[in-house]
């Protein structure tokens, strides 16, 4: 399990590079998008993809700080809890130990996660609003 979650680690730094360009197009490419009430849809689609992605990468990332930071059973009472409880687990478990960067890695990691999620709706409903006001 340890050369796996090394490979992990290893594997991180790849996506963290994609957070980075996630970013990049969060802040150039879609405020303009916005602008133009075509293209308000794909910004939205942008959004909810991107928001899966950085989810992906917290997810990533919370499995190797339980195994690191906690060990094998921390980390399988997370998988246990349908995959996703590794993510509550690792900010619980940097909480308590006072891992603070760690910790508020997460939290924006689930921020990141959340936030574009419900950006994402709430733009395809503004749009989808119109477009019955419209018939």
């Amino acid at each position: 399990m340890e050369g796996l979650v090394r490979w992990m680690g290893a594997v991180l730094s790849w996506l963290q590079t994609g957070i980075t360009i996630t970013l990049a197009v969060w802040i150039l490419v879609v405020p303009p998008m916005l602008l133009f009430r075509k293209l308000r849809q794909a910004a939205a689609v942008i959004l909810m993809c991107s928001s899966y992605y950085t989810g992906f990468v917290c997810w990533w990332w919370s499995i190797i700080v339980c195994y690191t930071a906690f060990g094998g059973a921390f980390l399988s009472v997370g998988l246990l809890l349908g995959g996703i409880g590794v993510i509550p687990l690792a900010v619980f478990g940097t909480a308590t130990h006072g891992i603070w960067p760690v910790f508020w890695d997460l939290i924006l990691g689930v921020a990141f996660m959340i936030g574009p999620r419900i950006l994402s709706v709430f733009i395809m409903y503004r749009c989808v609003g119109r477009e019955e006001a419209k018939a």
